[in-house]
């Protein structure tokens, strides 16, 4: 039920300012802006993909450290890569959709915007099962809480004034909040540094290192 309610949540703060755009600016804003949101949302499927991994590994070890180790190195990774992708997606729009998709070469700006939110909320999607696998669904409550909260209240604002881009910049806003305040909840509650979620230890550089020598010699 706790994980219900977070579940929810999220999905009011993935659709929040697309509901109030399209209200208050009509379809063709909407599509805009839902294009660029589609777009942008291929990126989660990695952060997704590897929290629903690691979460019944996390619920079955008995070990603190353990855990906390594998958590922290599985966001390390995903943050790694969704740093490379999110610019990578962002050339890609620019240089495929005006031939492919014409009619919405207006998404690249808010596209551009949302890879800033989009980059923090890997941090939530990685963490959120983590903690949830620690036993403690209902402290997700609280990040997707604060997302929501600030996507509406920003986007009553800024849609009337910037339209498509306000509704982007409301969303962006509100993902990174909801990022920064799941680091925030797993920091406290594990008493893990928040470094460890930035910088990688020197075992963990000595295991890249192990694997980039075998795949050399293979």
């Amino acid at each position: 039920m706790k994980a219900h309610v977070s579940n929810v949540l999220t999905f009011a703060n993935t659709n929040v300012s697309s509901i109030i755009l399209k209200a208050n600016n009509g379809l063709t804003d909407f599509g805009v802006f839902t294009k660029a949101y589609t777009i942008v949302q291929q990126i989660w499927f990695l952060p997704v993909a590897v929290s629903m991994v690691i979460m019944p590994r996390i619920a079955a070890m008995t070990d603190t450290k353990d855990k906390t180790k594998l958590a922290t190195l599985s966001c390390k990774l995903v943050s790694y890569l969704t740093l490379v992708c999110l610019p990578l997606v962002v050339v890609a729009a620019e240089i495929f959709i005006p031939i492919l998709f014409p009619k919405y070469v207006d998404c690249i700006d808010p596209l551009k915007i949302l890879t800033v939110g989009s980059f923090f909320i890997t941090y939530s999607k990685v963490l959120s099962n983590s903690i949830a696998a620690y036993g403690k669904p209902e402290l997700n409550i609280i990040s997707t809480a604060v997302g929501v909260v600030l996507n509406l209240g920003l986007s009553l604002v800024l849609i009337p004034h910037l339209l498509v881009a306000g509704a982007a910049l409301a969303t962006s806003i509100s993902l990174t909040a909801q990022g920064l305040t799941a680091v925030i909840i797993f920091c406290v509650y594990t008493k893990t540094p928040f470094y460890r979620l930035i910088i990688p230890t020197r075992d963990e550089i000595a295991l890249a290192a192990g694997i980039l020598k075998r795949g050399k010699r293979t």
